[in-house]
């Protein structure tokens, strides 16, 4: 089988067709390669084996993927843990914001105003602080999905 590389242009006059088999000059998968230069077309490969009554891929709703991988988590214990640290972290800034208050009114307005600067920064590092622990755990989840499907094919 004769098979041209689409990366670099060699012809190998070898090629078996294997599905991963690569170039004898630049080591690029041929699969691959194809699949790359289909993507950036702008056109979605069919599915190996697959005639061309093969339907086309559905597009992803992000919103209800996300709600979905975070209800059926592989780290559900992770998430608890992240989720208690974020209350901690409110509660923590909603008391520096009632200590801010009480120095408005008690001791002097500069006080007052830094605990309140400071109950909003506390704020915001707590729920970006979740945000991204909640994407590391996504991302994990994801992962191991898309390793799982590989190691079933």
């Amino acid at each position: 089988m004769k098979k041209q590389c689409l990366k670099c242009g060699l012809v190998n006059e070898n090629a078996t067709g294997d599905e991963l088999e690569a170039c004898p000059g630049c080591g690029a998968i041929y699969s691959r390669v194809a699949a790359a230069a289909a993507a950036a077309r702008g056109v979605l490969p069919t599915p190996q084996g697959a005639g061309p009554a093969a339907s086309p891929r559905r597009p992803v709703q992000v919103g209800a993927y996300v709600t979905q991988l975070r209800e059926n988590s592989i780290y559900p214990t992770f998430r608890q843990v992240v989720n208690i640290f974020a209350i901690v972290g409110y509660v923590l800034a909603a008391l520096v914001a009632l200590g801010a208050l009480f120095s408005l009114v008690k001791v002097n307005i500069g006080a007052g105003l830094l605990g309140l600067a400071f109950a909003i920064f506390l704020v915001v590092v707590t729920r970006m602080s979740k945000e991204m622990s909640l994407m590391v755990a996504d991302a994990s989840d994801a992962l191991v999905r898309m390793a799982a499907r590989t190691e079933e094919r």
